[in-house]
């Protein structure tokens, strides 16, 4: 059961990276075509910065050709919130999928430690785990 916890642990980080990629990806799709589109080009001068004034902002020989204004939380909330809203979501899921035992109509858990903290006594423990008294092949 761990490994499987572990291989939907890996699965929800990849799929926040992936989120994270394709955010990037929509937010810079326009400078990226333009950076694809002068890489062949000479004697052309292209500049890219980030200002707290423009924001993101691309020149191409001294002329504005691309600019994204945006303020500080609104990025933290692109960032933050839809991969905490996927963690929270899974959570969910591996609460449903794996619940916790439920109490014995005693109030004692169903596994492990009592509700007053002490374990159960050998008697307590056969009842609740069927003991096969068959010999076995192997000896």
């Amino acid at each position: 059961m761990a490994h499987a916890r572990r291989r939907v642990l890996r699965g929800l980080v990849a799929v926040v990276a992936a989120y994270w990629v394709v955010l990037v990806l929509a937010a810079l799709h326009r400078p990226l075509l333009l950076l694809l589109e002068m890489r062949g080009r000479t004697g052309t001068r292209m500049t890219a910065g980030l200002s707290d004034e423009q924001g993101l902002s691309m020149t191409i020989d001294g002329e504005l050709v691309w600019r994204a204004a945006f303020g500080l939380s609104e990025a933290l909330a692109w960032i933050v919130v839809p991969p905490l809203l996927m963690w929270v979501a899974w959570l969910v899921w591996a609460a449903r999928r794996h619940p916790a035992p439920l109490p014995a109509a005693d109030g004692r858990a169903a596994l492990g430690r009592g509700a007053a903290g002490e374990w159960p006594t050998p008697s307590e423990r056969a009842q609740r785990v069927p003991v096969d008294d068959r010999p076995t092949d192997r000896q």
